[in-house]
C-alpha cells in the first residue's frame, strides 16, 4: 500500500507537470544557486548544504545529492527530459512521494489495514492540497514538510515500540539536519524525547534492555547505524577540513542580537499563523487537540491508542521547540517561509482524529469513508493552481518573490562567451541583478565555459569555484550585470532580471608600454587655471585634454585642502594614516581593518609616470586608497616612499584633482574584500599634464571595481535561510 500510494502521487505530479517533458528550463536566483551546488555533487566534491540569507551554508549536502542523482538520471542518461533542471525536479517528486510512503507505511503497520493506510493517505495529500508547492517545488522551505510530517509519524512510532521503523526515524532526521541548521535544535529534542519514552518503562533494568536490544534487534539499529554513518560522513568531513566548518557561524549567528529576541505574544502569534492564518487562530488548536484527545480516549481501538497518544505527544514536542525556536532564533517574524515545517501541526493532529474515526468505524463503512477521502484529497491536489512547478516565483504562495528561470540564459552565456574568445568571462553585478548571475554561472558551467564573480562578498552564494581568482580577474574579459539597462553602456544581452553590458573606458585603466608617448584624446571642456572658488556651472577656459586613460604623473599646482576621495571607493576603516606606507611588496598577510585575518589580493602591476629625465620606478604594492606622493622638481624621482610625509599618507587620491605639485598614482586603491581599483577619466575641474613633459609607462593589467563600497545585505533578502 505504501508503494503504491508513492507511485500515484508521482504519477499525479508528473501528469500534472507534464511540461517538463518537453520545456527547457533554466534555472536561477535560488535554483541556480542550488545548482551550484548541485553540480559540484555530481562530481562528489559538496560537503554542505544550501546556502541562508545569515551568511552561512546548512549542514548537508542529502538534497542536493538528490536532486544531481535526478539531473544525472532523467537528463544526462536517460534523456526523459530536454534540460538539467527538469530532471531534479522529477527526482524531488520522487523523494517526496517516499516520504509519504513512509507515512502511509508506518499508518498500515499500526492499523493493519488498508483503510488506516488510506486514511494517512487522505491527510498527507489534504495537506499538500492546501499547499501544494509543498510537493511541487524544489524552494528548500517547501521540501522540509513532507520531511518533517514523515519525521514526527516515524517518531511516534518509534516510541510507540514500534522499533521497526526506527531507520525511518534515522532517515528522515538526517534529511531535516542536512537541509536546514534550525533541525539541529528539532531532531536530538524529539529524538531525546522518543529515547525517554522508550527506556522509562525500562529504566529499572536498563542495561540488560540496552545487551539485550543489540543483540536480538539487529534489524532494528544496524540500518539506524548505516544510515547515520552514511548521512554523517560528509557533516564530518567538512569539519575534519575546514574546521570549525560551518558551526562556527551557527554559534556566532545564535548569539548574535539578529537571531531572536521576540516577545511571547510575538512567538504565540506566529506560530498559531501555522493552523489558521486569519483572526480567532487559537480556536483550530484548541478545538483539534480537544477533538483529538477525545477521539483517542474513548473513540479509537485499544491497539492504536497506544500510537495516537505517542502522535499527540511527539506533536507537542514538537510545538514546544518550535516556540523556542521562534524566541531565540528566527530573526524576523513575518517571514512565514522559514516555518513552513510546521503545518505539521495540523496535519498530525488532523491524523489522530482521521486514523481513529476510521479505525472505529464498522469494515465497510470506514473502508469506504477512508477509500473517499482519499480520491477526494487526490483530486482536489490534482486541481490546485500551484500543484503545478511555478517557474515564476520561487515561492508561489508569494509571487513578489520573483521569478526562478530564465529562458535567455543559454543565449546569454554563448553570446559573451563568443566576445571573450576563450578568456574567462568575468561578471560584475548590481545588487538586485543577482537571480541571473547565479543562473549565469550554472548555464556556463555546464557548457564548459569559464565564468566567475569578481566580488568575494558573494561567496555564499556563487560558491568558491565561482570565485574569481587573480589571474581571471588580469586575463578575463569583464561584464556587467545590471538590473536596469545604464545610461553609459551598450546593451549585450537582456535577461529576465537583468541587462549585460562591457565595461567601458570610463570602468577601466588603459596604459601604453614603455617608451611610448602618451597620446592626447580630448576631455570635457576644463578652465585655464585652478580656481579658488566657484559658483555656479564650470567656467570653460579651453578644451582640455588627456593622455592615454591612465597617465599616472601630471604637472599641477596645488590648492589647499585635501583632494577628493577614489570614487566609489573608502579608504580602509581602521587603517591609521602612514601605516603600511614602506611596503614595497604585496604579500598575503593580516592587515588594518581586516580584523587581522590574511587577505588575498590582486598584485600591484601598474606604476608609474615619470619625467623625462631618468626613470625612477616607484612600484610600491600596496592596498588602500592610491597614496598622494611628492616628487622632486628637476631630478630623478626617488625609488621610496619611506621617507614622505605622513600626512600624505592616510588620504585618498582622486585623479590629481588640484592637488599636490607633481603626483603619482599608486596600484591597488582598496576598502577591503580582495581586490583592485578603478580608474576613472578625469572631471571638469582637472588639470591636464604639462605639454612640456613627456610621460613613459610601465604595462599594467586592466583592473576593475568592485561595484561599491557601501553594501546591500548579502545573501539576498529573499533567500531561503
Amino acid at each position: 500500500m505504501a508503494t503504491a500510494s508513492a507511485a500515484v502521487l508521482v504519477t499525479l505530479l508528473c501528469v500534472r507537470n507534464r511540461f517538463l517533458f518537453t520545456m527547457r528550463l533554466y534555472e536561477d536566483a535560488d535554483m541556480g544557486a542550488n545548482s551550484i551546488l548541485v553540480e559540484q555533487a555530481r562530481h562528489f566534491t559538496l560537503l554542505v548544504g544550501n546556502y541562508s540569507r545569515d551568511h552561512f551554508h546548512h549542514p548537508g549536502p542529502a538534497y542536493m545529492y538528490v536532486k544531481a542523482a535526478g539531473e544525472s538520471l532523467f537528463w544526462a542518461w536517460l534523456h526523459m527530459v530536454p534540460t538539467a533542471w527538469n530532471g531534479q525536479l522529477l527526482a524531488i517528486y520522487a523523494l517526496n512521494g517516499m516520504f509519504m510512503a513512509l507515512v502511509v507505511g508506518v499508518g498500515y503497520g499500526w492499523t493493519g489495514s488498508l483503510r488506516g493506510a488510506a486514511a494517512c493517505v487522505a491527510v498527507v495529500v489534504a495537506l499538500a492540497s492546501v499547499h501544494p508547492a509543498a510537493l511541487s517545488s524544489d524552494w528548500m522551505p517547501y521540501m522540509y514538510v513532507p520531511a518533517y510530517v514523515a519525521f514526527l509519524v516515524t517518531a511516534a512510532s518509534v516510541a510507540a515500540g514500534g522499533a521497526r521503523d526506527a531507520w525511518m526515524l534515522a532517515l528522515t532526521g538526517w534529511f531535516l539536519i542536512h537541509g536546514h541548521a534550525c533541525f539541529l535544535l528539532f531532531v536530538p529534542v524529539i529524538g531525546c524525547a522518543v529515547l525517554v519514552a522508550v527506556l522509562w518503562p525500562r529504566r529499572h533494568s536498563l542495561g540488560a534492555s540496552v545487551r539485550s536490544f543489540l543483540a536480538t534487534q539487529r534489524r532494528a539499529w544496524v540500518p539506524v547505524a548505516v544510515i547515520s554513518a552514511v548521512f554523517a560522513l560528509p557533516i564530518i568531513a567538512n569539519l575534519v577540513l575546514h574546521w570549525p566548518g560551518e558551526f562556527g557561524d551557527y554559534l556566532t549567528y545564535a548569539a548574535s542580537r539578529q537571531a531572536g529576541g521576540h516577545s511571547v505574544a510575538q512567538v504565540v502569534r506566529d506560530a498559531l499563523w501555522y493552523w489558521w492564518p486569519h483572526r480567532d487562530a487559537w480556536l483550530f488548536p484548541v478545538a483539534g487537540y480537544a477533538v483529538a484527545v477525545a477521539v483517542t480516549r474513548w473513540l479509537a481501538p485499544v491497539r492504536l491508542r497506544r500510537f495516537l497518544i505517542a502522535l499527540l505527544a511527539v506533536n507537542a514536542v514538537s510545538s514546544l521547540a518550535f516556540l523556542y525556536y521562534a524566541a531565540t532564533g528566527i530573526d524576523v517574524l513575518s517571514r512565514h517561509y522559514v516555518g513552513y515545517f510546521y503545518w505539521s501541526a495540523p496535519v498530525i493532529t488532523l491524523l489522530v482524529i482521521t486514523v481513529g474515526v476510521v479505525e472505529a468505524m464498522p469494515l465497510p463503512l470506514g473502508a469506504f469513508t477512508a477509500a473517499g477521502a482519499a480520491v477526494l484529497a487526490l483530486a482536489a491536489l490534482a486541481w490546485a493552481a500551484d500543484t503545478r512547478t511555478s517557474t515564476n516565483s520561487s515561492d508561489p504562495a508569494v509571487p513578489s518573490s520573483g521569478p526562478d528561470t530564465d529562458p535567455a540564459l543559454p543565449g546569454a552565456v554563448a553570446t559573451l562567451a563568443a566576445q571573450a574568445g576563450g578568456r574567462t568571462i568575468v561578471l560584475r553585478f548590481d545588487f538586485p541583478s543577482w537571480p541571473d548571475v547565479t543562473g549565469f554561472l550554472v548555464q556556463a558551467e555546464r557548457t564548459g565555459v569559464r565564468a566567475c564573480v569578481a566580488d568575494p562578498a558573494s561567496i555564499v552564494v556563487m560558491t568558491r569555484q565561482f570565485i574569481c581568482t587573480r589571474a581571471d580577474i588580469v586575463d578575463g574579459r569583464v561584464y556587467w550585470f545590471h538590473a536596469a539597462a545604464p545610461r553609459d553602456g551598450t546593451v549585450i544581452v537582456r535577461l529576465r532580471q537583468a541587462m549585460v553590458t562591457g565595461v567601458s573606458l570610463v570602468q577601466a585603466r588603459i596604459v601604453g608600454i614603455r617608451g611610448h608617448v602618451g597620446e592626447l584624446a580630448p576631455l570635457a571642456a576644463q578652465h585655464g587655471r585652478p580656481e579658488p572658488l566657484r559658483v555656479g556651472a564650470e567656467r570653460v577656459g579651453r578644451l582640455g585634454g588627456h593622455h592615454v586613460p591612465g597617465a599616472l604623473l601630471d604637472l599641477r599646482l596645488e590648492l589647499p585642502g585635501a583632494p577628493a576621495g577614489v570614487a566609489r571607493v573608502d579608504p580602509q576603516r581602521h587603517d591609521r594614516r602612514g601605516e603600511q606606507a614602506g611596503r614595497r611588496v604585496q604579500v598575503d598577510q593580516a592587515e588594518p581593518g581586516h580584523g587581522g585575518r590574511a587577505v588575498q589580493r590582486m598584485p600591484a602591476h601598474r606604476l608609474v609616470g615619470a619625467r623625462h629625465v631618468g626613470e625612477g620606478e616607484r612600484a610600491v604594492r600596496r592596498d588602500r586608497a592610491a597614496g598622494e606622493h611628492h616628487g622632486r622638481v628637476g631630478g630623478q624621482l626617488g625609488p621610496r616612499l619611506e621617507h614622505l610625509a605622513d600626512r600624505d599618507l592616510g588620504r585618498p587620491v582622486q585623479h590629481h584633482a588640484e592637488g599636490a605639485l607633481l603626483g603619482l598614482v599608486l596600484d591597488d586603491q582598496d576598502d577591503g574584500a580582495a581586490e583592485v581599483g578603478i580608474a576613472e577619466h578625469r572631471g571638469g575641474d582637472e588639470q591636464t599634464a604639462g605639454q612640456g613633459f613627456r610621460c613613459h609607462f610601465v604595462h599594467i593589467s586592466i583592473i576593475i571595481l568592485r561595484f561599491g563600497s557601501r553594501r546591500a545585505p548579502w545573501p539576498p533578502p529573499r533567500a531561503a535561510r
